[in-house]
């Protein structure tokens, strides 16, 4: 996707970072550029700045082997990894998160014998002692001791684990290094024992994205090298704005360099920036995704001491984002969990000097349209950026969106790419796929309703026994794949199942609301299917997803009064309203209608759970609790229309 808009703020430069230099005690000044070990005198330490920027652009490195030796499930395993996007599965305690805790630690280890000894400690022909670490130091993951590193908890004399890490350089030819571990009185040694590394030569940079937990208030800013330092020890996540600010400082400085005086930017450059700078890139995704741009506080490392990063919602006006009057612009915490989750992957993915990018379940916090959105856009990273995506996954829903090649497979701690789509049926069998009662009941009944997730259908259940009995007789399917994909499941299961009835349900989110007509069909996906028998019926919400169906302020107000003992229905009212108000929303008497409106347009393309969450927040109540006190002439149109469809469908 290409958005006609300049992401940011296009002002002046303000501070253009320098290399950060570790001085040691001979003297000397030792550097790691993009993983680069660069030594030289005090002396030097101009020309190091001067060759920085001559430095030529290289080819992706990616891992293309790691040996793993007595690290926790790992014995004496080796794994041979693709570039690009690798997805692991496989059931719990399959040792997924041990190849990722491998790599992470093989990252940190490398970080710490550079920052602490030297990058010549991992050169060929290093003969010096390893580097001793309490267990307090070691952070890339949470251990209760240092013997939970070994294999069956055995740590005898000596190094004894070990971790050998593949890859090559620009030339083609192959790089090593192995990094051993040993551990003596509670403190782990760390030491380089095999490398065939020389000065000059690149390594590749790991970054391990843990299971998203959340961000601080405030987020100190930190020089590059600490930065470095602290992605090497698994904390990448506490540094997300200082990585978003690195790239739009990155940014500003590009456009001024092409600029070169101009007072505006040619054709040709604005075009090179939008396809190609990081920052430009990763706006265009939170566009695309969350219909907003992110928009940093203007920041000088020499006086500013923290970062902020804030988010706008808005809309493309001409070539230029517009943002919506009444959408106050706010710090990217309180964006919820999701979005943060999304944009600390996207982040850090597109961070140039990060090459290989660990992701430990990355869509545990995720809606499944959002899962969806970001592993598209993950795959199109990655190939387009040339960067390594490893990711540990037991979604079912992912697993099948994927490519059987990608899929890297984990039974019994021996892995295995699979080599035909039909092991993916293998793969989710073993992870004790929750499909196989579904599967039975669509047997039996013969009719599948395909939503987004079951809460869709617990919401529609929930409306449609306001006026009639929600049927028994149709097997619910909760699938975040869309339209084109469910075709395919139809087909598939047709084949098998007679006289097979499928009606699906997507939401409309970043579509054209003048694809989906009144009666919910939508232009663009395939036309209900009549083969034999069997039939597909495709729909689609007018609005942006079932939760923009419960904005009903006077629902709400009841809820509200509910919990008074003095406020009257018109004040609690009014209080909604006035809150609602500061969202961005002002309600009028056209909200229920299926066509949109000028007066409620806005209803219509907000992502609603900005919407329900903080009114819900607000008045301590919950989503459902909106759809149990709806009255029945205060459910939308959109919904009273399927609800009839629903209906006509279980009694075919």
């Amino acid at each position: 996707m290409r958005v006609g808009t300049a992401w940011g703020r296009d002002s002046q430069f303000l501070a253009d970072e320098s290399i950060v230099v570790v001085q040691g005690l001979d003297s000397y000044i030792v550097a790691e550029k993009n993983g680069q070990l660069l030594v030289c005198s005090l002396k030097g330490s101009r020309r190091l700045r001067s060759l920085e920027n001559k430095e030529p652009k290289r080819k992706n490195m990616f891992i293309k082997k790691i040996k793993i030796n007595n690290f926790m499930k790992y014995r004496d395993t080796t794994f041979e990894l693709h570039p690009n996007m690798i997805l692991l599965v496989g059931g719990n305690n399959s040792g997924k998160t041990t190849l990722l805790h491998a790599l992470a630690t093989w990252e940190f280890c490398k970080t710490v014998l550079i920052y602490e000894k030297s990058p010549k400690a991992l050169l060929n022909d290093f003969r010096g002692d390893g580097y001793g670490i309490t267990i307090d130091d070691f952070t890339p993951i949470n251990l209760p001791s240092f013997k939970s590193l070994w294999t069956n908890l055995t740590a005898t004399s000596g190094y004894t684990l070990s971790i050998k890490c593949y890859w090559d350089d620009n030339t083609g030819n192959e790089k090593f290094l192995e990094i051993s571990l040993a551990l003596a009185q509670e403190r782990l040694y760390i030491k380089p024992t095999a490398s065939n590394l020389v000065e000059g030569d690149v390594l590749p940079k790991i970054a391990y994205l843990p299971t998203f937990a959340g961000i601080g208030s405030k987020e100190q800013w930190f020089p590059k090298a600490y930065r470095n330092k602290l992605i090497g020890q698994g904390l990448a996540g506490a540094i997300l704005r200082n990585q978003i600010m690195e790239l739009w400082l990155q940014n500003i400085k590009l456009r001024n360099d092409r600029k070169n005086g101009r007072m505006r930017l040619s054709d040709a450059d604005l075009k090179y920036i939008r396809e190609n700078d990081p920052y430009d890139i990763l706006n265009q995704y939170v566009f695309k995704v969350f219909q907003g741009v992110l928009y940093p506080k203007r920041f000088d490392p020499e006086f500013h001491t923290h970062v902020q990063i804030n988010f706008r919602k808005g809309e493309i006006k001409g070539k230029r984002f517009a943002p919506f009057p009444k959408y106050n612009e706010r710090d990217i915490m309180m964006e919820g969990r999701g979005f943060l989750q999304w944009l600390s992957v996207l982040t850090f993915v597109l961070t140039p000097d990060i090459n290989v990018l660990l992701l430990d379940e990355p869509d545990s916090h995720l809606h499944c349209v959002l899962k969806s959105e970001l592993f598209d856009d993950l795959k199109q990273i990655a190939a387009k950026q040339l960067k390594q995506v490893i990711v540990a996954t037991h979604s079912s829903e992912v697993i099948k969106a994927f490519d059987y090649a990608e899929i890297l497979s984990i039974i019994k701690g021996k892995p295995k790419y699979l080599t035909e789509e039909e092991g993916k049926c293998l793969v989710l069998s073993s992870l004790g796929t929750e499909f196989f009662p579904s599967l039975e009941s669509l047997q039996r009944n013969k009719k599948a309703f395909l939503v987004e997730n079951n809460s869709d259908a617990k919401f529609l259940e929930i409306f449609c026994n306001k006026f009639d009995t929600w049927p028994d007789n149709i097997t619910i399917w909760a699938t975040a794949t869309k339209h084109k994909e469910r075709k395919a499941f139809y087909n598939f299961l047709r084949n098998s199942i007679t006289d097979l009835k499928v009606l699906s349900l997507n939401d409309r989110d970043n579509r054209n609301y003048s694809d989906i007509t009144k009666s919910l069909h939508d232009n663009h996906c395939p036309n209900d299917v009549h083969d034999g028998n069997c039939e597909l019926r495709c729909r689609t919400w007018r609005r942006w997803e079932m939760e923009s169906y419960l904005v009903c302020p006077e629902a709400i107000a009841r809820l509200v009064q509910k919990q008074s003992d003095d406020k009257s229905y018109d004040v609690c009212l009014q209080e909604v309203k006035d809150y609602i108000s500061t969202l961005g929303i002002v309600v009028q008497a056209d909200y229920k209608q299926s066509d949109k409106t000028i007066s409620n347009g806005v209803l219509f393309d907000r992502d609603a759970k900005e919407l329900v969450s903080p009114i819900c927040s607000k008045f301590r109540i919950t989503k459902y609790d909106i759809a149990k006190e709806m009255n029945t002439n205060e459910i939308f149109e959109d919904v009273r229309t399927l609800l009839n469809e629903i209906l006509a469908f279980s009694r075919l």
